[in-house]
């Protein structure tokens, strides 16, 4: 039984660490549409064709990762507490998972057509449905204004990490002029998302830990701690990305154009999406290790 546990609680952290991903990308993927891509005209029409190809499947990998989460955790319930079925899927945290079946299949859906305010809709339910899985919401004691830390902080990851391949794809697929006006406007929406994710942080784990002590004597204080190290990383790769957009913009305008089709003098965040799955693996860790 105590292996059977074990086994579960790995496979939990991966799941949930894919989950995270998913959400993170297909909300994401809505703020880049409606943030970063407006006004490019022409040239845009490839590139929102792409980043809504993206959250489609996003959002399908949500349901099934979402599905695999519940599932393994009915059957966890069923093999520990001998538990019928019908009971085990309706605790509260298998309801909470299927709470994120809607709002992921609306996802879908709304990225399929042209209706902006669907996907917006569709994009904060399924942020907020995953709220149901944090202890912002779980903790009897926990303040009001948590959640709101928490949503906030869900929505800043979002806009950052889940954006950088979607910036990926809109250097692939445009011309120098409209590069460097997509640079310009990501290089500013990821600084507000890299806001949110510290802000929500901070205020999250002043209330979590809050004290020295528990910071490096609790199993949590040492996951925070990991996240905030890959935090650290992941800004420091921002701000190099942040110098080459710069670049990349001032050449956008003029006859220096000609160097954007180098590939040196192009923004790199590649680094950038392997540090934000870290840290969005690191997180998922969160719910296992609970806070005091």
């Amino acid at each position: 039984m105590q292996q059977f546990i074990e086994i579960y609680g790995f496979l939990s952290v991966l799941l949930r660490g894919a989950i995270s991903a998913a959400q993170s990308l297909g909300a994401g993927g809505v703020g880049f549409l409606l943030l970063v891509l407006p006004g490019l005209g022409a040239a845009g029409a490839p590139i929102a064709a792409g980043v809504r190809t993206i959250i489609f499947w996003s959002a399908l990998a949500l349901v099934a990762f979402v599905a695999l989460d519940a599932a393994a955790l009915s059957l966890m319930l069923i093999e520990t507490l001998e538990l019928d079925a019908a009971s085990a899927m309706t605790a509260d945290a298998v309801k909470a998972d299927a709470l994120a079946l809607a709002p992921a299949l609306l996802l879908a859906a709304a990225s399929r057509t042209r209706a902006r305010g669907a996907l917006v809709l569709a994009a904060a339910a399924l942020l907020a449905a995953r709220l149901g899985t944090t202890h912002a919401v779980s903790r009897i004691e926990s303040p009001p204004w948590l959640a709101l830390a928490e949503f906030a902080h869900l929505t800043g990851a979002a806009l950052w990490i889940g954006g950088i391949p979607y910036f990926l794809l809109a250097l692939a697929r445009c011309d120098d002029e409209a590069r460097a006006i997509v640079g310009r406007r990501f290089s500013r929406v990821s600084m507000a998302g890299a806001a949110l994710v510290l802000g929500g942080g901070l205020a999250m784990s002043g209330v979590y830990i809050g004290s020295l002590e528990a910071f490096y004597g609790l199993a949590y204080g040492v996951m925070v701690g990991a996240k905030g190290a890959l935090l650290a990383g992941l800004l420091a790769l921002g701000a190099c990305n942040y110098v080459a957009v710069r670049r990349l913009g001032r050449a956008g305008h003029g006859p220096a154009a000609a160097p954007l089709r180098r590939g040196g003098d192009r923004p790199r965040p590649h680094g950038d999406i392997g540090g934000g799955v870290a840290l969005l693996a690191a997180a998922s860790r969160g719910p296992a290790a609970g806070p005091r």
